[in-house]
């Protein structure tokens, strides 16, 4: 048994690996300036952009649901992963509406820094669960800065003239590749995986929804894209959080 579970952590490492591997080789990827140019612009109540700004509160609601949840883990070794996760949440909504009122390049670190942030407590917090409570304990603090440390490297690459979001790429697509591999590979003790996969799947409908931004736009004339983006992640992020009930036990794997 534990030859098969160093193949699984073998597999880990080699997917890590050929990520960090691929980064080498990819050319520099600035910031397209078109990125900023939302489909739905319009102004309500003096507020530009207003429904791609408003669709923000969800992520400060969904936030302060899971801080108000922080007790019912007091003796898990979840706990700090899962807490850091629920503040950065909260902290998308305020740095995401900042960005959507003034979007430029600038105002857009402070939208992308606590998305990297919560995006590494909770791969670490799956790792703490899924493979070993003291790997995900160790991971935790490096893997956060790996995250803060992209939004930075991209911002410092953008004030020099030669943008470039490979690492940042990287940061974001780490988890989106992890947990569904850790899921199947190791499987869960406390946390519930059905709501992750629920999550996993409503996350890649929000990009989806991100990418056709204008066609949706278009064609309902009623919202946009990315306001859609902002609620569809909303609830992905109320799925992990529910992830995370007290009801889940050591050893459950619902």
């Amino acid at each position: 048994m534990p030859q098969i579970q160093g193949w699984k952590v073998l597999i880990l490492l080699a997917v890590a690996f050929c990520g960090m591997i691929s980064l080498i080789f990819l050319p520099a990827i600035p910031q397209d300036p078109d990125y900023h140019r939302f489909a739905d612009e319009r102004s309500l109540f003096g507020i530009r952009n207003f429904w791609n700004v408003v669709s923000n509160v969800l992520f400060i609601v969904v936030g302060a649901f899971g801080i108000a949840r922080i007790a019912q883990l007091k003796d898990s070794p979840l706990r700090s992963g899962y807490a850091i996760f629920c503040f950065s949440i909260a902290l998308i909504g305020l740095g995401s509406s900042y960005y959507h009122d003034v979007p430029t390049t600038a105002s857009l670190v402070w939208d992308r820094l606590p998305m990297a942030v919560a995006f590494m407590a909770l791969l670490a917090t799956v790792v703490a669960d899924s493979v070993s409570p003291r790997a995900g304990k160790i991971l935790l603090v490096p893997v956060i800065f790996l995250g803060i440390a992209s939004v930075v490297y991209w911002h410092v690459s953008e004030t020099q003239g030669a943008g470039d979001l490979r690492f940042y790429g990287f940061v974001q697509a780490l988890p989106v590749v992890y947990i569904p591999l850790i899921l199947a590979l190791f499987g869960l003790k406390r946390l519930r995986a059905k709501f992750l996969w629920w999550a996993f799947i409503t996350y890649l409908l929000a990009k989806l929804a991100e990418y056709l931004d204008h066609g949706i736009y278009a064609s309902i004339k009623v919202i946009s894209g990315h306001s859609l983006k902002h609620m569809l992640a909303a609830l992905a992020i109320l799925w992990v959080i529910l992830a995370f009930s007290k009801k889940a036990e050591p050893g459950r794997q619902s």
